[in-house]
């Protein structure tokens, strides 16, 4: 299981790889890039952190059936921050392109999913003593 500690360690991930992927593309492209791909990932980076924070709350076998619970609604409540943050970026955002957005959000939400999942291997690959 991934503990609320690896919750800050993949967004402190996140956001680091968000400064790295602005730099190089303020470099290579132009700051309208650079800001829209930071937007794109904190339209990933925001939400994601929600509900970690939220599901990793309480943990236990009593609070069980509240975790799944609060699971379900915090990842509805995760999609609409989701779609709040683009329908908001596009609409207040002058000078955004569009496609820079996108791939700094696919890109920032992949990295999330690949940190879970590496974590995730870890955990099950560490001897039992060490969990």
């Amino acid at each position: 299981m991934i503990a609320k500690l690896s919750v800050l360690r993949v967004v402190a991930l996140q956001i680091g790889f968000t400064a790295v992927l602005a730099a190089v593309t303020g470099i290579a492209l132009s700051w309208v890039e650079a800001q829209s791909v930071i937007i794109g990932a904190l339209i990933a980076i925001i939400p994601g952190a929600y509900f970690g924070f939220v599901y990793f709350r309480e943990t236990g076998s009593r609070a069980m059936q509240r975790t799944i619970r609060r699971a379900f609604i915090a990842e509805a409540v995760k999609l609409v921050m989701m779609g709040a943050g683009f329908a908001l970026a596009f609409r207040f955002m002058g000078s955004l392109n569009p496609l820079a957005v996108f791939i700094g959000f696919v890109l920032i939400h992949g990295c999330g999913i690949f940190a879970i999942a590496k974590m995730q291997f870890a955990y099950k690959q560490a001897p039992e003593q060490q969990r």
